[in-house]
């Protein structure tokens, strides 16, 4: 039987990644009532990237020491506040980042455009030896986070080099905290992390990881009572199910 390529295990670079917006990705109406698409309107302000070092049971650590990171804040202009949602103004005002942005203070790189953003991204990921992706082989950069398809639709506006530097699929955690609430596992009971939600990426990005350590350690809790039952010559409801179609 021929493997088909949707079952074909990767050898992948993972990048775990957030991004700080002037407002959402999706089709926006502005207040003089033009439909804009947001993730080309609205302004890209932070990013920020996590390379994992995972153990052998698939939980990531955190140890900064291990883990390589990059914070890169994008520098504002009186012109892009001008595009900016009224809650990204206020939350990011809030939370300090505004002033960051004209100042640069706390960020590793600070770009003066979105094309000074690309080259110190891609400048990162090569020297961490985060590989291109390529489709045929199955290796390099995959991206992960939270509600991910935000970060990626950012990217793909505003930074093409960096998304075209990933393979276009991704692992999106927040699919499994919807699954884990919705009918569909409920009865597994996989149990999340409580979050700051402080909205600044790295810090983002770590509550992300913990979230996914959460669901890893509980699936392997699972498989490890999965094992002991085999051993013992239990057999679920669901095997004889299985077993009988």
């Amino acid at each position: 039987m021929s493997t088909s390529n949707t079952t074909q295990k990767y050898n992948e670079d993972q990048l775990w990644t957030d991004v700080e917006t002037g407002g959402l990705a999706d089709m926006t109406t502005l207040p003089t009532g033009e439909r804009v698409y947001g993730a080309l309107h609205h302004p890209l302000l932070e990013v920020g990237i996590l390379l994992p070092r995972q153990f052998d049971n698939g939980i990531i650590s955190l140890n900064n020491s291990v883990c390589p990171s990059f914070n890169l804040g994008i520098k504002v202009t009186e012109e892009m506040l001008t595009r900016f949602d009224p809650w990204a103004l206020k939350q990011h005002t809030k939370s300090g980042l505004l002033e960051r942005l004209k100042t640069g203070e706390g960020f590793d790189y600070f770009a003066e455009d979105n094309l000074d953003a690309e080259t110190a991204i891609l400048d990162f990921l090569h020297s961490n030896n985060v590989k291109e992706f390529n489709r045929e082989e199955g290796t390099g950069a995959i991206a992960l986070g939270n509600n991910i398809s935000f970060d990626m639709q950012f990217f793909d506006a505003q930074l093409p080099r960096v998304r075209a530097y990933m393979h276009y699929r991704k692992a999106d955690v927040s699919s499994i905290n919807v699954m884990a609430r919705t009918r569909l596992w409920k009865h597994v009971q996989l149990n999340g992390v409580d979050k700051a939600l402080n909205h600044t990426a790295l810090e983002d990005i770590r509550e992300s990881v913990l979230e996914m350590n959460a669901y890893t350690s509980q699936i392997n809790n699972l498989l490890w009572y999965k094992q002991q039952a085999n051993e013992l010559g239990i057999v679920s409801d669901m095997d004889k199910c299985l077993s009988d179609a």
